[in-house]
């Protein structure tokens, strides 16, 4: 993984490097956070075991949801709508996850509910109105039953 990883900022960073504009690797962290580094200051990439270093910054591999090169202004379309994607939903009672994730639930006072799921979905309409803490793979989601 951290060999394609490598390959593909390099090839991202070689067939835009040349092109007019202020062109910039924009490495977008699954929370939230932005970095911003000006390709003609040649930010120095780097993997050692799970961790990604990119310029000044250590960030582990899989925190990084996406990154891209070219003008920001450009890709400030692209960088909202990662941003927008959501693996986990919740809407009347069912809450609908992606795949493949391990889901955990907490109730207000701070215990673990019994999780059922079924097609990638928790069928949540029995459990009694309360506050719910839903963490599934990196992504924590607070929600309200009412």
């Amino acid at each position: 993984m951290k060999k394609y990883l490598v390959q593909i900022i390099c090839l991202l960073m070689a067939t835009n490097m040349f092109a007019e504009g202020e062109q910039c690797l924009v490495v977008l962290l699954k929370s939230g956070m932005q970095i911003n580094l000006p390709v003609s200051e040649q930010p120095k990439i780097t993997f050692d075991g799970t961790v990604m270093r990119v310029g000044d910054g250590d960030y582990q591999i899989e925190n990084v949801r996406k990154w891209m090169v070219g003008d920001p202004d450009e890709i400030a379309q692209s960088v909202e709508d990662v941003r927008l994607e959501k693996s986990i939903s919740y809407k009347d009672g069912i809450l609908t996850l992606g795949s493949g994730e391990d889901v955990h639930v907490w109730n207000s006072a701070g215990i673990e509910m019994p999780v059922r799921l079924k097609n990638g979905q928790v069928d949540m309409t029995a459990w009694p109105q309360d506050v719910y803490l839903v963490k599934a793979g990196q992504e924590t989601l607070k929600l309200r039953k009412r």
